[in-house]
């Protein structure tokens, strides 16, 4: 669904319906310093643009992305995009990116999925890999495992949590500990189609990032 534009794009595949979303994050707790982003998906196809901003400076990230089912447990997916990066003084630079990812169902309860994202260009190629897990346990718990090696070497990883003690309600909880940063998240169905999210991410240095976010699914 909505989320595979941020993580895999293999997650697009077998979502007929569409979905469109939005939500704002203040880093670290800077009013200056906010991430915004949105994305709408249709018949296994996205949108996204995101933007950083901050006084004199500004990230922004645009792409589309494709999935689709290979057979009934393997599906691909691909991105296309860029990467602008501003600053006053010196102008902006765009750089294109490209990635795709896979995710296979082991068994009903287990998906493996791997993502790659790199650079058009022959000087940035692949500048990261994910590999990750999902477990769903019940209709009310699952987990989560990512590992992700940077173009530098340097590996990161992160772990999750999900709880639906009803089914208009879940929880989240997330650790990164390379990043030494946890992340904590509820999300509540306002009606049938909308669900708004609060969230936050705390990180033992640089302090809490929170954020608010909105969900469509007409």
């Amino acid at each position: 669904g909505l989320p595979a534009l941020w993580t895999n794009p293999a997650g697009l595949a077998g979502e007929p319906d569409p979905e469109a979303g939005a939500y704002y994050e203040q880093r670290f707790g800077v009013a200056e310093l906010g991430l915004a982003a949105a994305g709408v998906t249709h018949s296994g196809f996205g949108l996204q643009v995101a933007a950083l901003s901050l006084d004199g400076y500004g990230e922004y990230r645009l792409g589309v992305a494709y999935g689709r089912a290979l057979t009934g447990r393997l599906r691909l997916g691909v991105q296309v995009g860029g990467l602008g990066v501003y600053a006053r003084g010196y102008g902006q630079r765009l750089r294109p990116l490209l990635g795709a990812g896979l995710q296979y169902d082991l068994g009903t309860s287990i998906t493996l999925a791997t993502a790659i994202l790199g650079g058009a260009s022959p000087d940035e190629r692949i500048n990261r890999i994910e590999v990750g897990a999902r477990w769903t346990v019940s209709s009310s718990v699952s987990f989560a495992a990512e590992g992700t090696l940077l173009a530098g070497g340097e590996v990161r990883t992160r772990f999750g949590v999900v709880y639906s003690p009803q089914e208009e309600v879940h929880f989240r909880l997330g650790v990164a500990p390379g990043r030494r940063e946890a992340t904590f998240g509820a999300g509540y169905f306002l009606s049938e189609k909308l669900e708004t999210t609060v969230f936050a991410a705390v990180h033992e240095r640089l302090g809490v990032s929170p954020g608010i976010g909105l969900y469509l699914r007409p």
